[in-house]
């Protein structure tokens, strides 16, 4: 993070996408004994799909990660893309699919 910004290349890195998946990275960091954590992209792996709801089931996928963590279990990054999608359907109907505000 320090060379990123060091580089002059960006202004500002962001750590939430980790911090969903390493709820000790703050204390990590400080202790010099974090590594790096690598996130791919939420994907069903059907491209009609994930174009259309991508950025849905990516916020939604790392919001599940957070509800873990708040229930005191730890995150699943196996967490399947398929299920976050179809928990967000039956909980939200089509509603669920959009990522604006009201």
């Amino acid at each position: 993070m320090e060379d990123a910004l060091s580089s002059g290349h960006l202004d500002l890195v962001s750590v939430a996408r980790p911090f969903a998946l390493v709820p000790d990275l703050a204390n990590q960091i400080q202790n010099g004994t974090y590594q790096t954590v690598q996130t791919d992209r939420i994907q069903t792996g059907v491209a009609l799909v994930d174009k259309k709801a991508g950025a849905m089931l990516e916020m939604n996928w790392y919001m599940t990660q957070m509800d873990l963590i708040g229930q005191g279990k730890q995150p699943n990054p196996k967490l399947s893309a398929w299920k976050v999608l179809l928990k967000t359907l039956w909980e939200n109907g089509k509603a669920g699919l959009s990522t604006g505000r009201a």
